[in-house]
């Protein structure tokens, strides 16, 4: 799914929950990125089972390693949650996500531009041309899972867009 563009921007807050499935290892879950600054994103990506959060900004370049319980992968074909959300401030963006209740919280000192625009489960069409492309695309490609529930904190200012999507078995 590709939300873009969102309704101004996220604002100061942004609240984006979901759940999946995947017995697939690798997937991009969510990137996001600025329109005012398209070298700037931020994308929850499986690499080898595990949820990696990548931050790709003017001052920070960082991949953190997210666990779930017990250290747990998440390619079990289980249903997991994810809660994100990111505040954006003077003084940078806080940002919290929750994998299965586990929450990872972490404030990071960076100056990326807010988001405007969303895609989840893989990639939009026009991505290669995003300086960041393999950031996100070799090792990890097209989420191949299901993702239900999606709840975002602001309505969209147009309809979302769908690429390669197929029904979800129970």
């Amino acid at each position: 799914m590709l939300a873009e563009p969102v309704s101004e921007r996220f604002r100061n807050k942004l609240v984006l929950k979901f759940e999946f499935r995947s017995r697939s290892a690798n997937g991009t879950l969510f990137y996001g990125r600025s329109s005012k600054n398209p070298n700037e994103m931020i994308a929850l990506v499986l690499q080898d089972g595990h949820l990696q959060y990548k931050i790709k900004c003017p001052s920070l370049h960082a991949d953190v390693r997210l666990s779930a319980r017990d250290g747990a992968r998440l390619n079990d074909n289980s249903w997991h949650s994810i809660h994100y959300t990111a505040k954006f401030g003077r003084y940078g963006q806080k940002g919290q996500i929750e994998v299965d209740g586990v929450k990872h919280t972490k404030r990071y000192d960076v100056n990326c531009e807010q988001l405007t625009s969303l895609v989840m489960g893989g990639h939009s069409p026009d991505i290669r041309q995003h300086p960041y492309y393999f950031d996100v695309s070799d090792s990890h490609g097209h989420f191949e899972g299901c993702i239900r529930k999606v709840s975002l904190s602001y309505f969209l200012s147009t309809p979302p867009k769908y690429y390669a999507v197929s029904q979800c078995e129970q």
